[in-house]
């Protein structure tokens, strides 16, 4: 009789969060790709004069390169699909693959993090104060408290997978499986 090994059940969750993560990668870069050409030419976009603060001007000069970032956004979700599906496979490499995209995207919700704030931070400082009712110290704290929760939100089952992914359980399934 052939023995069966079962997949370690974290294995097959972590596998099919990224394929329904790359799945949906591949969805909104291409909508993102075919909004590219006429994103650029909004005319509240077209207006904005050159000496805008660096929060507005940060976000400017991602909207200039936006199909540039959709493109890259497909590559990167095709690379995690197929790894994801080598990994239901036990392929060895999908293993390395799927944590090198786990911690990726653990430092791309960092740096987004810190991007939020300072792109909120700098929005704010440039509105009229005396035109605005809201306090604007308020304001900046409630908004860093929403990117921190979400921050954390994204940051603790990245940090999990890549645990689970550097594991014993997951190393052993997939040297015995592929």
């Amino acid at each position: 009789m052939v023995e069966v090994r079962r997949k370690p059940t974290g294995l097959v969750v972590i596998a099919w969060t990224w394929i329904i993560t790359g799945t949906y990668m591949v969805f909104s870069g291409v909508m993102a790709l075919a909004s590219s050409s006429f994103v650029s030419q909004i005319p509240f976009m077209v207006g904005i004069p050159g000496e805008i603060g660096p929060g507005f001007g940060l976000l400017m000069n991602i909207i200039r390169h936006f199909a540039l970032f959709a493109m890259a956004q497909i590559a990167m979700a095709a690379i995690i699909i197929a790894s994801a599906v080598a990994l239901l496979k036990l392929r060895p490499w999908a293993r390395t693959v799927i944590e090198v995209m786990s911690w990726l995207f653990l430092v791309s919700v960092a740096g987004s993090f810190l991007f939020g704030i300072f792109v909120w931070s700098a929005m704010t400082r440039q509105l009229p104060h005396d035109e605005v009712s809201l306090n604007m110290g308020h304001l900046r704290v409630a908004a860093f408290m929403m990117v921190f929760f979400v921050t954390l939100a994204c940051a603790i089952p990245l940090g999990v997978m890549i645990k689970y992914l550097r594991g014993e359980t997951v190393r052993d399934a997939v040297h015995k499986g592929g």
